[in-house]
């Protein structure tokens, strides 16, 4: 079976050329699927005299990938095209949201931030907050990633047991490289908390490695990234999964999460035709 190469965290430019000219990039670099990362600011209170968000405004990063989509597709039908667009690629949406203090994941569950949420295929969160974190790894926020700031020294520090708890629950954590490729002040505590991350994972359990990336000069082939991963200390038999097999658990942990009841049974809208049915006509469905 041909293995697929994943990079999910290219940070979304407001240049719509420029996202093209990124997925372009990293098509020909060998990855087949490929994830628009948007940043969004933490969960603020909402009363009356907030300003209410527009549709357009809550829904604007899913048509943003759907005329992203669009521009991919369109690709194909090129002649002069110097790379090939596997038949398989997908192109996903991704949200990375800040979160400071508990109250705020009250927030998320509210609109708008609701809303946002489910337009997008994967979550990933930010906690800056140790208590934050205890919340996340019990599983009690909806979100697929954990993603630490390892640039910088962390304000708490990350035990093994609350890692192993979030990982039993199939939520992955990130090493992102870009900034270790770039800085050379910021390299050390990238690869100090890095290795410290993977140590406490079973050695790369549900760890995934992605670039955080805007441009074409922070991206790396995909095995470049498994190269960069025997410097976290990841195990060679699994140095792979962390652009391959962990990364399609996040999409899979993602798609659980939004059409299925606790991972078991799926959830579909009822046709018409259905809803005319009597009640006790239905299937039930165990």
């Amino acid at each position: 079976m041909r293995r697929r190469y994943y990079e999910l965290n290219v940070i979304e430019s407001s240049s719509i050329n420029e996202n093209v000219s990124n997925i372009k990039q990293l098509i020909k670099l060998g990855y087949h699927v490929v994830c628009i990362n948007r940043k969004m600011k933490s969960p603020e209170k909402v009363n009356k005299n907030t300003p209410k968000m527009s549709s357009n405004e809550i829904h604007s990063f899913s048509n943003a990938i759907e005329k992203l989509k669009e521009e991919v597709e369109s690709l194909k039908t090129l002649p002069d095209l110097d790379f090939i667009i596997p038949e398989d690629f997908q192109l996903l949406s991704r949200l990375t949201v800040d979160l400071e203090n508990t109250d705020q994941i009250r927030l998320l569950r509210n609109t708008p931030y609701k809303e946002i949420l489910n337009d997008v295929d994967i979550i990933a969160i930010c906690p800056k907050d140790e208590d934050v974190f205890k919340v996340l790894a019990e599983g009690k926020v909806d979100c697929d990633i954990i993603s630490f700031q390892l640039e910088e020294d962390l304000d708490y520090r990350p035990t093994r047991e609350m890692i192993g708890l979030a990982s039993a629950k199939n939520i992955s954590y990130e090493i992102s490289y870009s900034h270790a490729i770039k800085s050379i002040s910021l390299r050390k505590y990238i690869f100090k908390n890095g290795i410290s991350l993977v140590q406490r994972s079973k050695r790369g359990k549900n760890i995934i490695m992605s670039c955080h990336g805007m441009n074409p000069l922070d991206f790396r082939s995909p095995q470049d990234v498994i190269n960069l991963a025997h410097l976290f200390q990841i195990n060679d038999n699994i140095c792979h999964d962390v652009v391959s097999k962990n990364c399609m658990d996040v999409i899979t942990h993602a798609k659980l999460r939004k059409l299925t009841f606790k991972g078991a049974v799926a959830v579909e809208k009822i046709s018409e035709e259905e809803e005319d049915v009597p009640a006790r006509k239905k299937q039930k469905v165990e």
